[in-house]
């Protein structure tokens, strides 16, 4: 579903909270992940700030909370360039820029960090999801490059010219790294579609392993200012923040000027859902219509649907259906910038809006009406209320 697309962030309208987003990526062209946002387009940008959080983690720090920004479409190969200036200006905050698939795991990135502002990291993982325990992770493949300047001070042109063969990296047009596929150990070779992601992240935070590679610990300045601005009761809930919470005054932003996407195999199609997948002929059954009349649930949902993004899926015949929240994300890649206190909103918080394709029912639908929504809301009741 990889289109080309010269995204030069003039139209703020097509950035959208994950937990907003439709399913559909015509609608929106990125979404920001976490709850409180930090990321907006401003004058021609997209900016990702963090400030200081709330929140002790587990190795009794109070990191800082980023933003990671995910385009909406995916791509299984092709070219990406992004003009940066990294937010990485002093020890412990980390920038990245990255191809990553959080289901498999399969990653590959571009990584500023505030310990050496003048040096940039390339990397690729195969395999490597969230949940996998990070003393299984392979960190081998991470090379660094020095720059001249620093990196954080002025902005600089990223390249990821990812292809079935070979993975390559430029800076300003210039060829730093390429890892043939042939020449990979056992072929753990990143071969899944991915999402662009930027994001921004408190490394110096974390454990005292990502702290040491990040350079932390991060500096926060002044912590004795008071915030009143944070009296919204979804950021309380997800961040403990509240009008009397003691914050610093110190923020660190990335900005991403231009992202050019080439894709391998673009789609000329750009009608949604794809042909052949999501609910083309499925509608929502808790949602009316224009008349306010329930809508009813399509018979047969293909077997590649939209779950992830809030949708209702039958992947075969005669299972039960699956109903999707946002989950919290409650560990860490160490590349990706998942901070254990920077999380979607939690399924108590928020649920997921369903997918927004489906089509008016008719009065052909009538007949399914009562066994449809009955099992439907059978199904609801028996995971929400446990009975």
């Amino acid at each position: 579903m990889c289109t080309n697309l010269m995204e030069n962030f003039d139209q703020p309208q097509l950035l959208v909270p994950l937990s907003n987003f439709s399913g559909n990526p015509s609608d929106a062209t990125w979404t920001t992940d976490f709850v409180p946002n930090h990321a907006r387009i401003e004058n021609g940008q997209l900016v990702l700030s963090m400030q200081r959080g709330n929140t002790v983690n587990k190795f009794g720090r109070r990191p800082g909370f980023g933003a990671t920004v995910s385009s909406t479409r995916w791509m299984l190969y092709g070219t990406v360039s992004a003009r940066i200036k990294t937010g990485s200006s002093k020890s412990g905050v980390v920038s990245s820029f990255i191809f990553r698939n959080d289901k498999t795991g399969d990653e590959i990135d571009y990584e500023w960090v505030g310990r050496a502002p003048k040096e940039v990291q390339s990397n690729y993982y195969w395999q490597t999801p969230p949940s996998m325990d990070t003393k299984l992770v392979d960190y081998s493949n991470q090379r660094k490059t020095l720059m001249a300047n620093d990196l954080s001070q002025e902005y600089h042109l990223y390249t990821i010219e990812w292809l079935p063969d070979r993975m390559s990296w430029y800076t300003d047009g210039n060829l730093i790294r390429t890892v043939l596929r042939s020449e990979v150990k056992d072929d753990k070779y990143p071969s899944t579609p991915c999402q662009i992601q930027f994001s921004i992240w408190d490394g110096g935070s974390d454990s005292p392993e990502t702290a040491e590679w990040a350079g932390g610990p991060t500096p926060w300045g002044d912590d004795n200012r008071t915030d009143s601005s944070s009296t919204d009761p979804l950021d309380i809930a997800n961040t403990g923040i509240s009008a009397t919470t003691a914050v610093s005054s110190t923020v660190y932003e990335a900005m991403i000027d231009y992202v050019d996407i080439r894709c391998h195999d673009p789609v000329t199609d750009l009608g949604w859902p794809p042909q052949g997948q999501g609910f083309q002929q499925y509608v929502n059954p808790f949602a009316p219509d224009a008349t306010g009349d329930a809508l009813v649930l399509g018979e047969g949902a293909p077997a590649v649907s939209t779950l992830d993004r809030g949708g209702f899926h039958w992947p075969k015949p005669g299972e039960r259906p699956k109903y999707a929240h946002l989950q919290p994300s409650n560990t860490k890649s160490p590349s990706t910038g998942r901070n254990l206190n920077q999380r979607r909103p939690s399924s108590s918080a928020v649920v997921a809006a369903p997918v927004a394709w489906w089509s008016p029912w008719s009065w052909a639908s009538i007949p399914r009406l009562a066994s449809v929504v009955g099992l439907v809301v059978a199904v609801f009741c028996a995971d929400v209320f446990g009975t």
